[in-house]
């Protein structure tokens, strides 16, 4: 992998144009992995090693969603998977349109852009009291 010695990864070693996939089909979460997961020519012919995969990805997002915000999300492995690939990999893929996810916070896309506003009152909140996110940061 690195070559240079100086301890750091370069992206270009750890994604392909193999494993880059601009248009992704899937318009539900798992799916969208198991996508992911198929781009992976590492694990071309092994499925034993792709439902390995797929299943610690799912793992790790029943304990918390790997969605960041912004329509991004990373998900990953919780722990390394012996036996699946023998290097670090990154697969990259979009959708145009955009998936629910499943973020954690619960608060809908729209409404993210107004995390940080103090009296916006989040669409989904329904008759629950507050005057807010109450996110401000000072």
């Amino acid at each position: 992998m690195n070559t240079s010695g100086s301890g750091a990864v370069r992206l270009s070693e750890l994604l392909s144009p193999a494993t880059i996939k601009l248009n992704l089909a899937s318009a539900q979460r798992d799916d969208v992995l198991q996508e992911l997961v198929g781009q992976l020519p590492e694990l071309a012919g092994r499925p034993e090693a792709r439902e390995a995969l797929l299943r610690a990805l799912r793992e790790r997002e029943q304990l918390h969603s790997t969605g960041i915000g912004g329509g991004i999300a990373l998900p990953h492995a919780r722990n390394a998977l012996a036996g699946v690939v023998d290097r670090a990999v990154i697969v990259f893929g979009r959708h145009t349109k955009g998936i629910a996810y499943g973020a954690v916070d619960g608060i809908p896309g729209a409404d993210q852009k107004h995390l940080f506003q103090v009296f916006y009152r989040g669409s989904n909140v329904g008759q629950i009291p507050g005057t807010g996110l109450g996110l401000l940061i000072v």
